[in-house]
C-alpha cells in the first residue's frame, strides 16, 4: 500500500465514526482516478481491525496492520476487473460473497473493497444487492468510483458517499519534489499535467519531464523548423515560447 496516497482528512472523519461505534457498513469513495481511494479504503481496513487501537495505523506494527499494509490478510478482499475484460464479472462477485458469509480467520472486521464499481454492470449488481442491504455483522464494504454517474444508482443509493478532491498543485508539487527527488520547479511542471492526482503522476513517471522536453525539441528542430524559424524569428525563440 502506498500510505502518500492515503487521504488523512477522509481517513481520520471515518476513524472517529469507527470510535464512536458509527461507522456505516457500506461507503462509495469519489474521486479522480489515481487520487488515492483504494489507498484510503486499505488504511480504513487497518483502522477497524487495529490490534493498538487504530490511531496512526499508517506507522503501526501490529500483526494485522503489517499483513494488511502487504496485501496478505486472509480477511480483507479486492475485487477488480480482470486484465482482458471490460468489465467485473458476476462470478468475481459470487467468490466475493462466499467468501463474505464464512467466519473470519482473523479480522475483526472483514472488509470487502470493489475497484471501479461503474464496471458492475447489472446482472453482478443485482447479485450483489442483498449483500448491501443486508450484510453480515462485522463486516464493511468499501466501493470506490472515478465515475459516480454510472454507478448503477441500486448500488450507490445503498452505500454512504465519501468524496475525494483532487490535491492542491502546490501540495502536489511538494509532494513530487520528494518523492521524484526532483526541483520544485520540475515538480511544478509534473503536478500541471497530473491534474492533482498523485496516481496520474506517477503513471506519467519520473522521466516524464526529459520525454517532454525531447518532444518538444523534436518539434522545434523537426519538420515545423522553417515555419517556426519564419514565424518567429529564431529557433531559441521557439523553443523558449513554447
Amino acid at each position: 500500500m502506498t500510505t502518500s496516497l492515503v487521504h488523512h482528512h477522509v481517513l481520520e472523519r471515518l476513524s472517529r465514526l469507527n470510535a464512536a461505534g458509527k461507522l456505516a457498513h457500506a461507503y462509495l469513495f469519489t474521486g479522480p482516478r489515481g487520487i488515492g481511494k483504494a489507498e484510503t479504503a486499505l488504511a480504513l481496513a487497518q483502522v477497524v481491525n487495529c490490534a493498538e487501537g487504530g490511531t496512526d495505523v499508517l506507522s503501526c506494527g501490529c500483526a494485522s496492520c503489517r499483513k494488511i499494509a502487504g496485501g496478505n490478510h486472509p480477511d480483507i478482499y479486492i475485487v477488480e476487473k480482470l486484465e482482458d475484460k471490460s468489465e467485473i464479472l458476476i462470478d468475481q462477485l459470487r467468490a466475493l460473497m462466499s467468501r463474505l458469509e464464512l467466519r473470519a480467520a482473523e479480522a475483526k472486521v472483514k472488509v470487502a473493497i470493489i475497484k471501479d464499481a461503474e464496471l458492475l454492470r447489472l446482472e453482478a449488481a443485482n447479485a450483489f444487492l442483498k449483500t448491501l442491504e443486508e450484510p453480515r455483522p462485522g463486516t464493511l464494504l468499501i466501493l470506490t468510483t472515478a465515475d459516480p454517474r454510472n454507478v448503477l444508482g441500486t448500488i450507490a443509493s445503498r452505500c454512504h458517499e465519501a468524496r475525494f478532491f483532487p490535491l492542491s498543485h502546490d501540495a502536489l508539487a511538494e509532494h513530487l519534489k520528494n518523492e521524484y527527488d526532483v526541483s520544485l520547479v520540475d515538480a511544478g511542471v509534473l503536478a500541471f499535467f497530473a491534474e492533482g492526482s498523485p496516481g496520474r503522476a506517477g503513471e506519467l513517471g519520473a522521466d516524464f519531464l526529459e520525454r517532454k522536453n525531447l518532444a518538444l525539441n523534436e518539434f522545434i528542430f523537426g519538420r515545423f523548423d522553417e515555419a517556426l524559424i519564419k514565424k518567429y524569428g529564431d529557433k531559441e525563440a521557439a523553443r523558449e515560447l513554447l
